[in-house]
């Protein structure tokens, strides 16, 4: 394995992979959610990339050695599943993806989560969303979904993409719901969060690093459900959309 280095103008170690030649084709518009320490590197492989590449984060050569290790595992887990082909979902698995769409931003926003004006303009732009055809379900919800894939190395098919961005569609309304009730003060038990299993895949896939929590938030009211993939062509129109739910709520800019 190749020592971390550091580029040029940057105190950083940084590491670098070549996409393998095998599946440089497969690769071109994958997510990738890459764990850096306690952070994640959102990637979207373009059609001229050869090569990932990214900020290790530390100065120090151990801990980027160790960072290195992790980041090559993660790249080496994703070729693999590209190799394999798109796999098929089961309903199962679905909803226990989708639960991880619910969860996040539940954890980071139900202790202080601002006024409930705010998440009834949220409740209001995610129904008209999933009421408004695949389309709009894909321009709300599909980068949430794809980085929720990239963080368990998984390519599925289209039939199981499209499945789980309605799903994940409606745990973000029921997570949204539940953060209104919190902001009134109702922090009663909330059955919607029992209905997610454990997700279950197959014996020979290794288990991911979990997300850091700091790479979870809400679009508009921090930094999106979860961070955008600022490659997509929607990011930007997405993002804009939840800073004008919330400051319409607030009544005052929300923070850049």
């Amino acid at each position: 394995m190749a020592s971390p280095m550091r580029r040029k103008g940057s105190t950083f170690f940084q590491f670098r992979k070549r996409i393998p030649k095998d599946v440089i084709g497969k690769a071109r518009g994958v997510s990738l959610a890459i764990p850096v320490g306690d952070e994640v590197l959102h990637i979207v492989v373009g059609d001229g990339t050869v090569e990932i590449m990214g900020s290790l984060r530390t100065r120090d050569q151990g801990e980027a050695k160790e960072r290195q290790a992790v980041v090559l595992a993660y790249l080496d887990g994703v070729w693999k599943s590209l190799r394999e082909g798109p796999k098929r979902l089961t309903q199962k698995q679905i909803v226990a993806l989708a639960g991880e769409a619910y969860r996040g931003p539940v954890a980071l926003f139900e202790d202080d989560p601002a006024a409930p004006s705010v998440w009834k303009q949220i409740d209001r732009l995610h129904a008209e969303a999933m009421e408004g055809g695949e389309a709009a379900r894909e321009q709300w919800f599909g980068e949430t979904v794809d980085q929720i894939l990239a963080s368990h190395q998984l390519v599925v098919d289209n039939e199981s993409r499209i499945a789980l961005i309605a799903a994940a569609g409606k745990a973000i309304i029921e997570a949204s719901a539940r953060l209104g009730r919190n902001a009134e003060g109702d922090y009663s038990p909330d059955p919607a969060a029992e209905r997610f299993p454990p997700l279950e895949l197959k014996k020979e896939a290794k288990a991911p690093k979990p997300l850091p929590q700091g790479s979870q938030s809400i679009t508009g009211l921090a930094e999106g459900w979860w961070r955008e993939a600022k490659a997509a062509g929607n990011a930007v129109s997405t993002h804009e959309a939840y800073l004008r739910a919330g400051e319409a709520a607030l009544g005052v800019p929300w923070p850049r």
